[in-house]
């Protein structure tokens, strides 16, 4: 039989990579604090994969299915396709993991059931900037993980705009009523911005 090139000839060379291949191809030993329970446990993983990965390696931990998992690293969301190197992550470090859903929330004669609250719904200082009126005020001690349209009702009785008539945006981002803070990883005190329509 002759040679056969099998159309290799017709495959090109892949483009040289911008970045060095082996700096990021080196294992990591990662801490994940599960912000819950407060423990901690370690994973192996490698800096150059995605964090959808790292999801899939913490629920073989956990039982925390990839979906119901909020990373933060450096009180930054970390998102799915996002590569660890590329946010920084590297050998050592420690990653927060948040439960997006959890029973300990809505069984509410459970022991300790307040303090799982605590834990699971961290409360915030939120600082709303009325954009139209250059006026600023504090809501205290609210739940992120409280709706945004809640969060709307309290700003009602601060300024007596109806929820209907407020746009209220985070990091240029418009707040959607079903959805909450913490969906945007804010645990610390923040600063939102309303608008009147």
């Amino acid at each position: 039989m002759g040679n056969c090139n099998c159309g290799l000839e017709d495959i090109p060379d892949p483009p040289n990579p911008p970045y060095n291949r082996r700096k990021y191809l080196v294992p990591a030993e990662l801490e994940i604090l599960r912000v819950s329970t407060r423990k901690v446990f370690t994973v192996f993983c490698n800096t150059f994969h995605k964090v959808e990965i790292l999801k899939y390696m913490i629920y073989a931990e956990t039982r925390i299915p990839p979906n119901n998992q909020k990373l933060l690293f450096n009180n930054e969301i970390l998102y799915d396709h996002q590569i660890l190197s590329a946010c920084g992550v590297e050998d050592g470090y420690r990653i927060d993991l948040y439960e997006l859903t959890s029973g300990l929330l809505r069984r509410k004669n459970s022991p300790n059931s307040h303090q799982n609250r605590g834990l699971l719904n961290p409360t915030v200082a939120v600082t709303v900037d009325w954009v139209n009126t250059g006026r600023n005020f504090v809501i205290y001690d609210w739940y992120s993980r409280d709706s945004i349209l809640k969060l709307k009702f309290r700003i009602e009785e601060v300024t007596k705009l109806r929820p209907f008539r407020q746009t209220l945006k985070y990091e240029d981002i418009i707040l959607p009523v079903k959805d909450s803070l913490f969906d945007y990883g804010v645990i610390h005190n923040c600063t939102i911005k309303l608008y009147e329509r």
